[in-house]
């Protein structure tokens, strides 16, 4: 009775796969998404800290242009 009742509830190598490729479905892909969007909002705050810090010396460069022209 007992080995029956193994043999109905033991998981094969076909039900293993399928149990794999689920957890990976359900848990590892909304996971490397949040971490990818968290890495990319940090890049673009980087980026855009980096971009206004140039058009800040732009602005500088401008500015003693036209005093240097008057």
């Amino acid at each position: 009775m007992i080995n029956e009742i193994l043999a109905f509830w033991t998981p094969g190598p076909i039900e293993l796969i399928i149990i794999a490729i689920v957890f990976f479905v359900v848990f590892m892909i909304p996971t490397a998404l949040i971490i990818f969007i968290v890495i990319y909002l940090g890049h673009s705050s980087k980026q855009s800290r980096r971009l206004s810090s140039e058009v800040g010396k732009l602005t500088e460069e401008v500015n003693k242009l036209k005093q240097q022209r008057q």
